[in-house]
């Protein structure tokens, strides 16, 4: 089973802990399904992911996602066999174990992605710890809108969990942080009774900021992982 990753850096460096900081990176959504509107999105959060366990000085080594999931599934059924009702931290045991014969690893990092609806109040959106403006196309209505006939809803947007565990498989951290906005709102006119009327639209490229993308990931990594400064996570 491969878990080298080309171009990371080949040196061990004392973490926090004294422990030493090789940290299996798992792909997206290895331990529950990706949602289908967010497949083939994760390429921009994968790299700033990197980024930021890099800057921590992590050695980082990965999993190719078909074995990945068929080793978690595995660990689930294994898990399962002795305890019928076991669950994420009987199945992380069991993944550690079986993962530890190909690989030394200090810590397993498994992110996933998952679909939010955000309320938006006024022109911005809470989820999960974030909070951002909404795109706002109004086009010739613009001088129908005001707090009264503001949009009042939700908008997709995207979320990030991130479940540590230590080389035994127990459960080290996990938390879910509020990343990006996925759409927008459009104005579209204005029925009889005066009140506007919109559609929420997908943005074109929500990924393309990668300060907020390291925000988020910040979030979902503390208190585990303290924030980065924007200089310790490299160029590109």
């Amino acid at each position: 089973m491969a878990c080298g990753t080309p171009g990371v850096p080949a040196e061990r460096v004392v973490l926090l802990d004294g422990a030493r900081g090789v940290a299996v990176l798992l792909p997206f959504n290895v331990t529950t399904p990706l949602p289908e509107a967010l497949e083939g999105t994760g390429a921009p959060l994968w790299k700033e992911l990197r980024r930021t366990l890099e800057g921590h000085d992590f050695e980082l080594k990965t999993l190719a996602l078909p074995a990945a999931r068929k080793l978690w599934l595995e660990s689930i059924a294994e898990a399962r066999a002795d305890s019928p009702r076991a669950g994420f931290p009987e199945a992380a045991r069991v993944f550690a174990a079986r993962l530890t014969p190909h690989s030394d690893f200090d810590v397993i990092v498994s992110p996933s992605l998952f679909l939010q609806g955000a309320p938006v109040s006024g022109d911005r959106a809470r989820w999960d710890g974030a909070e951002q403006a909404v795109a706002l196309d109004t086009g010739r209505w613009q001088k129908h809108v005001d707090e009264d006939t503001a949009f009042g809803g939700a908008v997709p947007a995207l979320s990030l969990h991130v479940a540590v565990i230590d080389a035994k498989g127990a459960l080290l951290h996990q938390r879910q942080a509020g990343l990006v906005l996925l759409s927008q709102v459009r104005m579209l006119g204005l029925p009889e009774e005066g009140m506007p009327r919109f559609e929420v639209v997908p943005l074109d490229d929500p990924l393309s900021d990668p300060t907020r993308l390291a925000a988020g990931i910040d979030r979902a990594l503390n208190p585990y992982l303290p924030a980065l400064g924007g200089g310790s996570r490299g160029g590109s």
